[in-house]
């Protein structure tokens, strides 16, 4: 999104690059002129990318994280107490995302949450005037994604949505070479990911109901009984994850659009299946996926995600 220019920036995850609008100066302007942050989502890519990311820039760009959101008590009193040992006082803590963002003084937001909240808290976020910063991938259907982009090119709000590898030396030397020409006509791209297990078994933990806010969670999801392994790994349930292709495969995706340049595609085919992983978590993500594009630049793209392997 447009912004003006303006003195300072702050680094995600070591990789990503996220510019503060002049609103956000203005309303961080005062005493010591700090820039404060709010963290929605205080699970492993909330607390190890978000927040340690962030806090690596913390003295050198004057920023402070000041208030954390999520459903878990136990993630968000971890979140809030990291705070407490970085600048001498804890976060303010809340289970919803509502409160976080009426919290005084508050400049911008990263979004950590599970992907089928995406939208609903970025779209919030950039209604509250808040420069955002949101996890791929965005949405998990069209009319959230279209809600979620109006709103915040309404609010004149800066928005970046993460992915990995792009600002990669690599990457870009690769971009680099491609555009030189001396690889010639490129016709076909592919990609392949082996992993033992699917992703979301490594998510599975202990969480007891009393701690959790189910119906946060759930956020308009049909209501069901409370199960720790739902609630833990949801990577691995298609009401709340679209499974590894939008989840590994949209790092893959991003990442040849950015090198070769590539629009959007014009036909695309999918198939997936789960061939190994049946168990007692009834997990409905599949465990093998590939999906094929054709692009109108004149190539195919294929990717593969192959969680079947069984245990090693």
């Amino acid at each position: 999104m447009p912004t003006s220019s303006s003195r300072r920036e702050f680094l995600k995850a070591g990789a990503a690059a996220v510019s503060l609008s002049a609103a956000s100066y203005a309303r961080a302007a005062g005493a010591n002129d700090r820039l404060h942050i709010g963290i929605i989502g205080c699970g492993q890519r909330g607390r190890d990318a978000h927040m340690k990311g962030i806090h690596a820039h913390a003295k050198a760009q004057n920023v402070e994280i000041i208030a954390v959101a999520d459903p878990w008590s136990l993630r968000r009193e971890e979140a809030s107490a990291l705070c407490k040992e970085w600048y001498g006082r804890a976060a303010h803590m809340f289970s919803s995302y509502r409160d976080l963002l009426a919290v005084k003084d508050l400049d911008a937001v990263t979004i950590a949450s599970p992907d089928h909240v995406h939208t609903l808290h970025l779209e919030a976020a950039a209604k509250a005037k808040k420069d955002v910063y949101c996890e791929k991938p965005l949405s998990l259907d069209l009319d959230s994604l279209k809600r979620a982009c109006d709103a915040v090119k309404a609010a004149g709000v800066v928005c970046q949505i993460g992915t990995q590898v792009r600002s990669m030396a690599t990457s870009t030397g690769c971009r680099e070479l491609f555009q030189s020409g001396i690889l010639g006509k490129v016709s076909r791209i592919e990609q392949v990911r082996n992993n033992a297990k699917p992703y979301w078994y490594s998510r599975l933990a202990d969480a007891a109901e009393k701690d959790v806010d189910w119906k946060e969670f759930l956020a308009g999801r049909p209501m069901r009984p409370f199960r720790a392994d739902v609630f833990t790994a949801w990577y691995g349930y298609r009401d709340f994850s679209d499974g590894p292709v939008p989840g590994y495969g949209a790092h893959f995706i991003d990442l040849f659009n950015y090198i070769v340049g590539s629009t959007v595609p014009t036909s695309a085919v999918g198939l997936a299946g789960t061939f190994v992983w049946k168990d007692e978590h009834e997990f409905t993500c599949p465990d093998q996926a590939q999906a094929t594009w054709i692009y109108p630049e004149g190539f195919m793209a294929f990717t593969r995600t192959d969680c079947d392997a069984g245990e090693l």
